[in-house]
C-alpha cells in the first residue's frame, strides 16, 4: 500500500484528500502545516509527499528545501497541489526537480494521474 504524506493548510481539502486517497487504496496522513509536514515526512517516510504551496509559516517551497536537503527524505517523489498557477512557479517547480505539480481546483482523477506517472518515473 502507498504511504502518502499530504500536507495542507485548508482543513476542509485537507480532510477530502486523506479520505479520497483512503479510499483509493492509499495509506494516508495529514499535516496543516509546513512544519508539521517536515516533522511527519521524518518520522513516517511515505513513498510520496502532496504539498500545497501557500500556507502560513513555513511555505510549500521551504518544505520542498528542507525535505531534499536532508537524505533520509531526499528521495521521496514530491508532488505540489496549490492555487498558486503562474508560469514562473511552475517553471520553479520544474527547475527544482518537482515531480508533478496540479492546480486547484483539480479533480481527483487528474490528482491519481500525476501519482501513478510520478511512480512510474521514479520505478523505470
Amino acid at each position: 500500500m502507498l504511504k502518502v504524506v499530504v500536507i495542507e493548510d485548508e482543513t476542509l481539502i485537507l480532510e477530502n484528500l486523506l479520505e479520497t486517497l483512503t479510499l483509493l487504496g492509499y495509506d494516508a496522513t495529514g499535516a496543516a502545516d509546513g512544519n508539521a509536514g517536515i516533522n511527519l515526512v521524518k518520522t513516517d517516510q511515505p513513498d510520496l509527499i502532496i504539498c500545497d504551496i501557500m500556507m502560513p509559516g513555513v511555505d510549500g517551497w521551504q518544505v520542498y528545501d528542507s525535505l531534499r536537503s536532508d537524505p533520509g527524505t531526499a528521495s521521496i517523489p514530491f508532488i505540489f497541489l496549490t492555487a498558486v498557477a503562474d508560469d514562473g512557479s511552475i517553471e520553479r517547480a520544474v527547475e527544482l526537480g518537482v515531480d508533478g505539480y496540479v492546480t486547484k481546483p483539480f479533480m481527483t482523477d487528474d490528482l491519481v494521474e500525476v501519482i501513478h506517472s510520478v511512480r512510474a518515473q521514479r520505478s523505470g
